[in-house]
C-alpha cells in the first residue's frame, strides 16, 4: 500500500503477507467461526501463531503445540488448554533465583532453588491451623510452639 488508504478501505487478499523470498510468511486470518489467527511462519512451517477466539481467550501456539492459554477471565494456563485458576500449570515448575541455571530436579513437582533465599510457609496459630482440614503432607508453621 502507497499513499494514504482508509482503514476501512483496506483489503488484503488472503490475509498473507510474505517477504518476496517464499522463506517467511506473515499470517492474519479470521475464520468463519469469527476466531482471529494471527501466524509467523518461516520455510511454510508454523513456528508461532497467536489465536483469539469469541469466548476473549487468547491462545499461544508453538510448532502447532498449544503451549500458553490466557483466558478472558485472567486465569492462565501452561502446558493445560482449559486453566481453572489464575495460574495453572501442567507439567513441572521451578522458582529460582536470577543466578541458578541448574535445571529442575527430576523427581520434583516443584522445585524453588536459590542461595539467597528460603520458602516461607504459611504461619498460623494453632486455632488456625486446628480449623483446616487436614490433607496428608501439608506443611504450615505453627507460630505458637
Amino acid at each position: 500500500v502507497s499513499g494514504n488508504a482508509k482503514v476501512s478501505s483496506l483489503f488484503v487478499g488472503d490475509g498473507v503477507f510474505h517477504d518476496g523470498t517464499g522463506a517467511r510468511d506473515m499470517i492474519i486470518r479470521m475464520d468463519p467461526l469469527q476466531n482471529i489467527y494471527f501466524s509467523l511462519q518461516s520455510n511454510g512451517a508454523n513456528e508461532w501463531e497467536f489465536r483469539g477466539n469469541t469466548s476473549g481467550d487468547l491462545r499461544v501456539f508453538a510448532n502447532f503445540d498449544q503451549r500458553l492459554t490466557l483466558q478472558q477471565d485472567g486465569d492462565m494456563g501452561l502446558g493445560t488448554t482449559a486453566p481453572e485458576t489464575k495460574l495453572d500449570v501442567t507439567g513441572n515448575v521451578r522458582i529460582a533465583d536470577a543466578g541458578n541455571v541448574n535445571g529442575p530436579d527430576p523427581s520434583a513437582a516443584l522445585e524453588v532453588a536459590s542461595t539467597t533465599g528460603a520458602v516461607l510457609f504459611p504461619r498460623l496459630s494453632t486455632g488456625q491451623r486446628d480449623a483446616l482440614t487436614g490433607t496428608p503432607g501439608m506443611v504450615v508453621y505453627n507460630t505458637d510452639d
